[in-house]
């Protein structure tokens, strides 16, 4: 609700929201004296819900109560109820085996045990050359694709800032060919050093259009650190933005410059063929480790 969201829209794909309230039970004697009379499911609607999916674990008297509380509009009634059930058949195993190991109780039911754990078969080995047979897209295709067919449809949404795909087509194309005027060769490095912003995503599509991989280089690190990462990828052109581009790690490389203004121009001739190749690298990211 304070995302702004619409309902329809998945702000994460799971949420798990744990909370260890004080309560005035004697858990001891309450494991003691266990035993299950039967659960029931019982169907309600309510309009107060605050996550998608909501499992509530209350003690009233000496009993335990459940409570599943879910968005209708992002799971249906069929859906819940088996994931009712199988929060059943838990319960039921832990009454019956109290002192078991969670991962030791049989809580799934026996046919789809079998399918998960018999039947299942792993999926071939990924190679590029399989993955191009299932006609699945690259990043740069998925992107022409859409500003072919809906160019005026939202791409990237941030505050006031709206990029539609048409757009972000344009915006990457004048970034590709800014790169290759600069000498960007398919398969070399360019350095990513900007703030999280719409602009961002643009330098990244830019740079896989051009053939290149980009290398994130985040502003807040020290400069000794950024040197090591540039000298390490033999980084020579570094998307960035004006203010950035005049700090001292930007002294012995080329800014290539990304601005609102930047994409302001209508380029010339032809669009930039991009290097269309599952192969090449795609990204390299320098993690604390």
């Amino acid at each position: 609700q304070c995302s702004g969201m619409p309902a329809t829209e998945p702000l994460f794909d799971t949420f798990i929201n744990f909370q260890n309230h004080q309560s005035q039970f004697n858990s001891t004697a309450l494991a003691d004296n266990l035993c299950m009379s039967g659960l029931e499911a019982v169907h309600m609607e309510s309009e107060d819900i605050d996550h998608s999916a909501v499992l509530e674990v209350f003690f009233q008297g000496d009993q335990v109560m459940f409570q599943l509380a879910y968005n209708a509009d992002r799971f249906d009634q069929p859906m819940m109820a088996l994931a009712v059930h199988y929060v059943c058949n838990l319960v039921e195993a832990l009454v019956a085996q109290p002192s078991s190991e969670l991962g030791a109780l049989k809580w799934l039911d026996s046919e789809l045990q079998r399918e998960m754990l018999e039947d299942f078969q792993p999926p071939p080995e990924w190679t590029p050359d399989a993955f191009r047979a299932e006609g699945a897209l690259t990043v740069t295709e998925w992107i022409d694709r859409n500003a072919l067919t809906q160019p005026n449809q939202i791409a990237i949404r941030e505050g006031p800032v709206q990029l539609t795909y048409g757009y972000l087509r344009h915006c990457a194309d004048i970034l590709a060919r800014n790169l290759r005027t600069a000498g960007l060769q398919p398969g070399q490095a360019v350095g990513l050093y900007m703030y999280h912003s719409p602009w961002l995503i643009v330098g990244e599509l830019g740079i896989h259009r051009a053939g290149g991989y980009f290398v994130p280089l985040n502003p807040t690190l020290p400069k000794d650190r950024l040197d090591c990462i540039l000298e390490d990828c033999n980084i020579e052109l570094v998307c960035t933005s004006p203010d950035l581009a005049k700090r001292d790690t930007m002294a012995n490389v080329t800014p290539i410059i990304i601005t609102p203004d930047t994409f302001r121009v209508r380029p010339q001739g032809p669009a930039v063929p991009f290097v269309n190749c599952p192969d090449l690298p795609a990204y390299c990211i320098f993690t604390s480790g």
